[in-house]
């Protein structure tokens, strides 16, 4: 792993921890709040090594299980424990835990990513891929991932959902009145926008950008090329012309550099597929 691997890890850490959770009420991983200089760059790096990976979900856990193993240094009983019926596999936990307490914790972790879309008849908070919804997500985690430990552990004695995330709104589109049970009013914002829409960030001179890349879809990347707004918009049109997968786009200050906006970017398809 490279200096600006641990910097962008470092700082993917950061955000993981700190960033407002996407899940309210009970039964929800209380907040907590880490500085840099609580993290050790080379040990965040080897510890990471192993369970390198494209995937944005993975690469959450792995931060997380550091934070608790390596900083918080809970008595980690195991971490994505099967679960098993005789020879099939009923299930899994992510992490099981003692905390500082000595409380026997079952904690479930993701990480989500909606827009915003409302539509007659179903979830107006669909996923990048359209099959996935905020609703649908959070009843399962609640209503069965949480659960699933209840059979095989009874002595678990605290479950925490920690779930972190943004939803992408269109600036076109009113915000909802009223938000999905569990969704908090202080959730990360993005915008999103179709590729056919594209040209409503071309004149926008003060802006700069970069695609983010998996799995670093949490903090800004630290060592991004950024490109003017004609150059990405240019490259985002040709990426749709063959393919409809979306992209996630950071949007920067051209003079400080500093993310300004999140963006999702998907295909006048979208969310059809």
């Amino acid at each position: 792993m490279t200096e600006l691997d641990r910097a962008q890890a470092v700082q993917d850490l950061l955000w993981v921890i700190n960033s407002p959770s996407f899940v309210g009420g009970r039964n929800v991983a209380p907040p907590m709040s880490l500085e840099a200089d609580m993290i050790d760059g080379d040990t965040l790096a080897a510890f990471l090594q192993p369970r390198a990976g494209h995937r944005v979900g993975h690469y959450f856990e792995a931060l997380l299980h550091f934070w608790l193993e390596q900083i918080r240094q809970v008595d980690m009983v195991g971490a994505g424990i099967q679960l098993r019926d005789g020879k099939r596999t009923v299930g899994e936990i992510d992490f099981l835990y003692r905390d500082e307490q000595d409380c026997l914790t079952h904690c479930e972790a993701s990480v989500k990513f909606f827009l915003h879309h409302p539509r007659s008849g179903t979830s107006d908070f669909p996923g990048p891929n359209s099959t996935d919804n905020y609703e649908l997500k959070i009843t399962k985690l609640f209503d069965q991932q949480l659960a699933a430990s209840a059979p095989f552990y009874d002595n678990v004695e605290q479950r925490h959902a920690f779930v972190k995330g943004f939803v992408f709104y269109h600036s076109a589109v009113a915000r909802p009145a009223v938000l999905p049970a569990r969704m908090p009013l202080n959730h990360q914002r993005g915008l999103w926008l179709r590729v056919s829409e594209l040209d409503t960030l071309r004149d926008r001179k003060r802006l700069v950008g970069c695609i983010a890349e998996k799995p670093h879809w949490l903090a800004p990347n630290v060592s991004a090329e950024l490109l003017t707004m004609e150059a990405l918009c240019d490259g985002l049109a040709t990426h749709f012309e063959g393919r409809a997968h979306p992209v996630m786009v950071s949007l920067r200050d051209s003079q400080t550099t500093n993310e300004v906006d999140r963006l999702f970017v998907v295909s006048d398809r979208w969310p059809n597929r």
